[in-house]
């Protein structure tokens, strides 16, 4: 019984999946998700401020701290994103809203989306871009 069906096993390691914390940051926002930006040491949260209005912050690892290096704020809070519509080199990120609204977003020039289209008649809870 317990964790080994048998003695050749018991020399064997468990294998258990782990979360690990890099680095713990405090906001004063309300975070919905959080993505590492592929090919990179930067990560990107998205969620809304208290005014109810969207954010996205984009912050970079670095020497064990994450620096702020963007804060974007948009008319509509924001639900859910991801990377995995997109190759890697190009780093597009697509967003769901609470409007409905399915938006690309280049991190790059993040005063409009490069893409945008309404998917929903309300919140988009979840996208995973296959």
């Amino acid at each position: 019984g317990g964790l080994w069906e048998d003695d050749e096993k018991k020399d064997k390691p468990v294998y258990r999946q782990q979360i690990i914390e890099h680095v713990k940051k405090p906001v004063t926002q309300t975070i919905f998700d959080v993505k590492w930006v592929p090919l990179s040491a930067r990560v990107v949260a998205c969620g809304n401020y208290p005014r109810n209005t969207g954010c996205l912050l984009i912050y970079q690892l670095n020497h064990g701290e994450l620096d702020l290096k963007a804060e974007i704020e948009k008319p509509a809070p924001f639900k859910c994103m991801t990377f995995n519509h997109s190759h890697a080199e190009t780093r597009t990120l697509a967003t769901g809203n609470f409007v409905g609204e399915l938006q690309l977003w280049d991190l790059e020039r993040t005063d409009a989306p490069v893409f945008q289209t309404k998917a929903h008649k309300t919140i988009i809870n979840g996208i995973d871009g296959a």
